[in-house]
């Protein structure tokens, strides 16, 4: 749902429920249409392996602090970092 609020696009498609259900489990995601600071919190939420996926939503900020929005003043990472979060929060209301 992240993906789809950041792009407007679905991430996986088929022709019906089960095409998309294999393309989510086959297919690794195109994550170029994101922005660079939220692929790699993307990427570990939609790992195949299970032991790679993030644990829970607590190591999200290293993700983002990882990817270089650590290296922003203090008032904007943080500021991201809360939109962010209400985007997901949203994201898991509507799920």
């Amino acid at each position: 749902m992240l993906y789809e609020l950041l792009t407007g696009k679905r991430l996986f498609e088929g022709e019906d429920v089960g095409d998309t259900l294999a393309s989510v489990i086959k297919d690794q995601p195109n994550l170029d249409e994101v922005p660079a600071q939220v692929r790699p919190l993307l990427k570990r939420c939609l790992e195949k392996d299970p032991k790679k996926r993030l644990r829970d939503i607590g190591d999200m900020d290293l993700l983002l602090a990882e990817s270089g929005a650590g290296s922003q003043p203090a008032a904007v990472s943080q500021t991201a970092r809360r939109k962010l979060v209400a985007w997901m929060a949203a994201a898991a209301v509507l799920a």
